[in-house]
């Protein structure tokens, strides 16, 4: 998919819609079936596909510190799975239900996704000399 966007701001923009809708619908989507199986394909899908146009976008912004950017990145992605996955067994162990741990999940989504809006218009404007 990075080969074929242009814009590779507005490719992670639409996976990070995509990745907080899949997380609002794992509640709803587990009293499907199997058919509710989807959501979590397109969970992990989104989530997976985040990475490389992350990486493409930094190159973009930062060519000169590809190096630097793509490490601390990679960095912070892991850091951040790392982070969840306790804050979440933090909040089971203190009695909430696990199946309501995707809303908290499409909240973290959408805050990332409010950053990624803003450091567009940001970059956006810096480009027209704004």
């Amino acid at each position: 998919l990075v080969d074929r966007f242009r814009s590779t701001g507005v490719l992670v923009g639409g996976i990070l819609t995509l990745l907080a809708l899949a997380l609002l619908s794992v509640p709803a989507a587990m009293r499907l079936g199997p058919i509710g199986y989807l959501s979590f394909a397109l969970w992990g899908a989104m989530g997976w596909s985040c990475h490389a146009s992350q990486q493409n976008r930094l190159l973009e912004l930062a060519p000169e510190q590809a190096s630097s950017a793509i490490a601390l990145n990679n960095s912070c992605n892991y850091l951040g799975s790392a982070a969840g996955a306790m804050f979440g067994g933090v909040l089971i162990a203190f009695g909430m239900n696990a199946a309501n741990l995707p809303y908290l999940a499409a909240l973290a989504v959408l805050v990332a996704l409010s950053i990624h809006v803003l450091s567009q218009w940001q970059v956006s404007g810096a480009r027209q000399g704004l």
